[in-house]
């Protein structure tokens, strides 16, 4: 357990090379996808005040009078991001309630609420402003699930879990795990060529987006925890089961964060030693493969640089989370 916290405090001790005394970071170009897991990450480790001073300077660099945040010029550069478009809003809302940001969380969450699906409780994707589909996927539903559980604002998480575990029922168990519904609740299927991958999970496939379904399960057993409806339970540890279905990479890929949590947290509440093992595998091999600067890279070490920025917060997060379980 020791490599494990000392893995953490390299990487976060990297992120903080970056950072100004007023809480700003030097960057090639400004974006928030470079840094939005900064806040979460600096303090689950420790590090309360680089954690307030980043929040500090992005509440007054980056939130608009709706509660959006983005810089003068772009709010993000990474393709995804700009698709899924909450999932930067959603990481520095649960930062900013963390550190005790309450007022900057709560214009954060305003934001991000606007975005629910009043029908049935999932979170839309994309930008208001450019819906053409009103498809709502499961990471985005996940994530600002989570944001607002850390917020107490329940009734809308347990709404998000729901919607959730109408999309699980409708996968037909085989190896594709659809991750979108429309504007309704139904699974949508109608995924196109380009970038199939943000709308779909193959375990016949390396390589997968593991996240999608793996921040599915750690809304929905957050969610029993505060509700016992053993639905959620029994959809988390289906999700699971499906990953661990997949390919062999799927305990050896940087997308494979959220599943590794999620794995903590249905050892916790199940008591199944499994879980707790192929968790603490996965940071095993993170604290294996990390630079040693402190960094995580691809292994060619070609990460575009604010995706190395992204990588290095959250591994450092997920890791910290899963050692306080496990």
């Amino acid at each position: 357990m020791e490599k494990l916290i000392q893995s953490c405090k390299k990487a976060i001790n990297w992120c903080l090379k970056y950072q100004s005394e007023d809480g700003s970071f030097v960057m090639p170009e400004k974006c928030l996808d470079s840094l939005y897991k900064f806040p979460a990450a600096f303090e689950v480790n420790g590090y309360h005040k680089a954690a307030v001073k980043t929040l500090n300077w992005l509440e007054h660099s980056t939130l608009q009078e709706n509660g959006d945040i983005h810089f003068d010029n772009q709010k993000v550069i990474f393709d995804w991001h700009k698709k899924f478009y909450l999932y930067t809003n959603s990481w520095i809302a649960i930062g900013a309630q963390r550190a005790g940001q309450f007022s900057f969380a709560k214009k954060l969450m305003s934001y991000i609420h606007s975005f629910q699906n009043t029908e049935t409780g999932a979170f839309r994707s994309r930008k208001l402003e450019e819906q053409q589909d009103d498809l709502c996927d499961s990471t985005i539903t996940g994530n600002c699930g989570i944001a607002s559980l850390f917020t107490g604002n329940y009734r809308q998480a347990i709404r998000a879990a729901e919607s959730l575990y109408t999309l699980y029922q409708q996968q037909d168990h085989g190896p594709i795990y659809y991750t979108s519904m429309d504007l309704h609740g139904k699974k949508w299927v109608d995924v196109p060529n380009l970038h199939s991958e943000y709308f779909r999970l193959d375990q016949r496939e390396n390589n997968q987006l593991y996240w999608y379904v793996g921040i599915s399960a750690v809304l929905l057993l957050q969610c029993y925890s505060i509700t016992s409806n053993r639905n959620f339970m029994d959809c988390a540890l289906g999700n699971l089961t499906y990953l661990a279905g997949c390919q062999s990479d799927v305990l050896r890929s940087f997308a494979s964060g959220k599943y590794a949590y999620a794995l903590a947290l249905a050892y916790k509440h199940t008591g199944k030693l499994q879980y707790r093992e192929k968790a603490l595998d996965y940071c095993k091999w993170l604290i294996e493969i990390q630079l040693k600067d402190g960094s995580w890279d691809n292994n060619d070490n070609s990460l575009q640089w604010y995706l190395k920025w992204d990588l290095t917060a959250e591994m450092a997060y997920w890791m910290r989370e899963i050692h306080a379980i496990v």
